[in-house]
């Protein structure tokens, strides 16, 4: 959105920018393979099976400008809100045989569901300016949408009495060929938008206020579940037997603000204030369960690799107040958003009975870890007075 208005007069600019769509939600997705899979190209998964929610749309800007040469001018900005993300549905895989590829980045069998992310808040710019009369302006940056929630991710897959290699459910070889990737990951939330704004003033007086927008909530990551009856091998790097996690969704920074009020012959004053970061989402649990052996042979390829991730907070804006007057006291005012929370982590368990061999350097046979989101960094404030004649 965009306004411009002279006048002799007064003068008023207004703008608003639109707000983001909502993402739409996914469905649910269950697959079941019996037989054999195999596959030979790079980026080509065995079995992949997704629900993906829909990211929100971005707020759209807003910039205003209003001038005058005797009377009031007024301007008022305001970005527009981000869309929310839209919710993602639960997957299930089963695979009965043996999946097999040697591509690079092509895991066996691949199940995930992602919250859609919320969008960014839009930007917002104003100015105002009067010869004679007094100056004052408002900008307030759109909030970003909020990250939308992950579903349940179950895998379950077993060698069975006619896997085209006996005994074996998944075997790859590429880099970045996990045999069974199993994710749930909630939607991140949108940032907020910046705001910036000036008034100023010959004869009257300039005030101008700024708002950062404040960043979107992260969304929540559900449980996940895979269960391996049957061997599994990996011979590339970064390639691990089974990789499970559960990952929320990380909280939107805020925007920051910066503001500026002149006046030659009258008061002046400027306030800021950044935008304040989101909370992040809370991961789910995460079990596995593997009763066969596994073997891995590249470097940073582990034998289990099971996680849940609390989502980060988002980080706040930071502020800078100007206040500038000739003949008297300037008012600048500035304040940062404060640190956004972090949330927690859900359990990890691993159990099994078979025997896990890794061959490569930075190779852990299981690892299991469960790890809290970090709150965001507050913003940080800056305020800046000064005057020909009187105090600062």
């Amino acid at each position: 959105a965009g306004a411009l208005s002279l006048s002799v007069g007064n003068a008023v600019a207004v703008g608003i920018g639109g707000s983001g769509g909502t993402g739409n939600t996914a469905g649910n997705v269950s697959l079941g393979s019996t037989g054999n899979v195999s596959t030979t190209g790079n980026l080509a998964a065995g079995i992949q099976a997704q629900s993906i929610g829909g990211g929100g749309g971005n707020g759209g800007f807003s910039l205003t400008a209003s001038a005058t040469v005797e009377g009031q001018s007024i301007g008022n900005s305001s970005g527009g809100t981000g869309g929310s993300g839209g919710l993602a549905g639960n997957v299930d895989v089963t695979s009965l045989g043996t999946v097999q590829t040697t591509g690079e980045l092509a895991n066996g069998i691949f199940a995930q569901s992602v919250g859609g992310g919320g969008g960014n808040g839009g930007f917002s710019v104003s100015a105002s300016l009067s010869a004679k009369g007094d100056s004052d302006t408002q900008s307030v940056g759109g909030n970003g949408g909020t990250g939308n929630d992950a579903g349940m991710v179950s895998v379950s897959a077993t060698a069975g009495a006619n896997a085209a290699i006996e005994g074996y459910s998944v075997v790859t070889s590429g880099t970045g060929s996990n045999g069974i990737l199993a994710q749930s990951v909630g939607g991140g939330g949108g940032s907020g938008g910046f705001s910036v704004g000036g008034a100023f003033s010959g004869e009257g007086d300039a005030a101008s206020n700024q708002v950062g927008g404040s960043g979107g909530a992260g969304g929540n990551a559900s449980t996940v579940d895979v269960v391996n009856v049957g061997k599994i091998q990996t011979t590339g790097n970064i390639a691990n037997g089974i990789f499970a996690q559960s990952v929320g969704g990380g909280g939107g920074n805020g925007g920051f603000s910066v503001g500026a009020g002149f006046s030659s012959e009258g008061g002046s004053s400027s306030t800021s204030v950044g935008g304040a970061g989101a909370g992040g989402a809370t991961a789910g649990n995460v079990t596995v369960h593997a009763d066969s052996d596994i073997q891995t042979k590249g470097t940073g390829s582990n034998g289990i690799l099971a996680q849940s991730i609390g989502g980060g907070g988002g980080n706040g804006g930071f502020a800078v107040g100007l206040a500038s007057r000739s003949r008297a006291t300037p008012n600048p005012r500035s304040a940062a958003a404060a640190r956004a929370p972090a949330r927690s982590a859900g359990d990890v368990t691993v159990t099994g009975t078979g025997t896990i061999v890794t061959l490569g350097d930075q190779a852990n046979g299981v690892f299991a870890q469960s790890v809290g989101g970090g709150g965001g960094n507050g913003g940080f404030a800056v305020g800046l007075g000064a005057s020909m004649k009187g105090d600062a």
